[in-house]
């Protein structure tokens, strides 16, 4: 729900994704009514030198993605598009540099009162506690709810009580200016949001699924797991596992066949994560019903495996039914009617997902 944004049509954007193992970057025109268009992509594996640490890998692998945009995409953009002049930057950060939280602010009266934006904007000027470190990159509105009934057209109405969804991203602070930095040499556009990857999941993800109301995001990276819960239609919990990928391959990696001697290490670290993920979903369902949907993100090399592992049945007994789950990884065929990839462009699920976002920004 885009509340106080307006209309712009169409706009060039550079979008970066950075999670905590390669950099994805490309090149689109959004616009709020045509499908988008991507003209250029590229992603690199961030891969540390000797003496770099995990944040220097990264922001070395900005900057080389932000050349490439410059040096080999603008081109395209221009013989595209007619022109290879980029408005705005959209960054979406994902685990290990991010975090997402949700507040909920009620407001509530002896009697009625009219709800207006200046309530809005006295709530979003709250000062919600910050991590040390961190930084509030990103806060938006995810729903308002009038005596207990969401609106998208709430201002104006005469009311007993407001509940207010707020969604914060929150960013490493010394991360949140390094990025800037190497993407503001790149480009001399001073409109540059940086969004944690939750938040621009969740958006995505109610534009490409309208039709599903309650469902679970398991975002498996290479360093950390997240898992977004979403109940009729909105953000209500958020979890983050510190095991991903690399914990998960520890050992031999896997295959159809493979010696249990072997892969004990990595069947263990599969059982450590499976039990991180029946510990955060239990506190989850402890409060309401768990839905039947997953969706399923992670590196296309990982997607089969690991929805293998989440048909374990330790997992499936967490809903006290027969009822099978609805496992569906999503691939970048699923947004082929909402995403148009052109010229030097590659598929890729989490630029689209960016681009999504992007594009419910400029919504009026």
């Amino acid at each position: 729900m885009a509340f106080f944004k307006a209309k712009e049509n169409p706009t060039a954007f550079a979008l970066i994704d950075i999670d905590s193992s390669s950099v994805g970057a490309a090149l689109a025109h959004i616009d709020t009514v045509n499908p988008l268009l991507i003209y250029y992509s590229v992603r690199k594996k961030i891969e540390a030198k000797e003496h770099e640490n995990s944040i220097e890998a990264m922001l070395r692998t900005v900057a080389e993605v932000g050349k490439e945009l410059t040096l080999n995409g603008a081109p395209i953009l221009r013989q595209e598009a007619g022109s290879g002049s980029v408005h705005k930057i959209a960054v979406s950060v994902g685990a290990p540099w991010q975090k997402t939280k949700i507040r909920i602010e009620a407001l509530s009266e002896a009697k009625p009162f009219i709800f207006s934006k200046a309530l809005v904007s006295e709530i979003l000027s709250k000062d919600a506690s910050i991590p040390e470190g961190y930084t509030k990159s990103n806060e938006s509105i995810l729903a308002i709810l009038l005596n207990g009934y969401e609106t998208e057209k709430p201002y104006g109405k005469k009311i007993m009580r407001a509940d207010i969804v707020v969604l914060s991203s929150l960013i490493q602070e010394k991360t949140s200016k390094m990025i800037e930095k190497s993407l503001r040499e790149a480009y001399h556009t001073h409109s540059l949001t940086l969004h944690a990857f939750a938040s621009v999941a969740y958006i995505a993800f109610r534009e490409l699924y309208p039709h599903e109301k309650d469902f679970l995001i398991i975002d498996v990276s290479e360093e950390a797991t997240n898992i977004a819960f979403i109940k009729r239609g909105l953000l209500v919990d958020i979890a983050s596992i510190s095991y991903g990928t690399k914990y998960l391959l520890k050992g031999t990696p896997h295959s159809e066949s493979f010696d249990v001697k072997k892969n004990f290490s990595q069947r263990e670290h599969e059982k450590v994560w499976l039990d991180s993920i029946v510990e955060s979903l239990q506190n989850t369902s402890a409060k309401q019903a768990l839905p039947h949907t997953i969706f399923l993100l992670a590196e296309s090399e990982s997607l089969d495996y690991i929805q293998k592992l989440l048909g374990s049945t330790d997992l499936h007994s967490l809903w006290l039914t027969d009822d099978p789950l609805r496992v569906i990884p999503v691939i970048p065929s699923h947004f082929s009617k909402l995403l148009k990839v052109r010229g030097d462009a590659s598929p890729d699920v989490f630029l689209a997902l960016l681009a999504l976002y992007s594009k419910h920004e400029l919504l009026p």
